[in-house]
């Protein structure tokens, strides 16, 4: 009986060390907590300057994304999205909007921040939106 405790006992800590090891290595791909993070511009004064490359249409417009490592949260399908749209819109212009526009919220405004303490499946994320920061679960349900 003691030595089954003591395997679960272990086997427990390993599994933990493993989760804390797992969501640190989520941290410092999102960029949080690493050096990376303190180098990005602040959004609210990088919106306002012209930023290259521009379109290449009329109005010359800027591009307004912040760089990967910057965005608060990145997805593959998202900038799949925006690469299969350039097909579609034609107008340089109106793609540079489309471009800067659709992944606005996801570059600027989501915040990850784990787990659920009491539900490992649960994520918890924050939507910033201006001076409001909201917390919004994610269940799996």
């Amino acid at each position: 009986m003691a030595q089954a405790a003591h395997r679960y006992s272990t086997h427990g800590a390993n599994h933990m060390h493993a989760m804390i090891f797992s969501l640190a290595a989520s941290l410092l791909a999102f960029g949080i907590g690493s050096g990376v993070r303190a180098q990005c511009p602040d959004y609210s004064i990088y919106s306002q300057q012209r930023n290259e490359p521009f379109s290449t249409g009329r109005y010359n417009l800027s591009h307004m994304r912040p760089d990967p490592a910057c965005r608060t949260f990145n997805s593959s399908v998202v900038e799949d999205t925006i690469a299969s749209m350039k097909d579609v819109i034609k107008d340089p212009d109106l793609y540079r909007l489309f471009e800067n526009a659709f992944p606005n919220s996801l570059d600027t405004a989501v915040m990850w921040k784990g787990f659920a303490a009491n539900n490992s499946e649960e994520e918890l994320t924050f939507l910033i939106t201006g001076d409001i920061h909201v917390s919004v679960s994610q269940s799996p349900n």
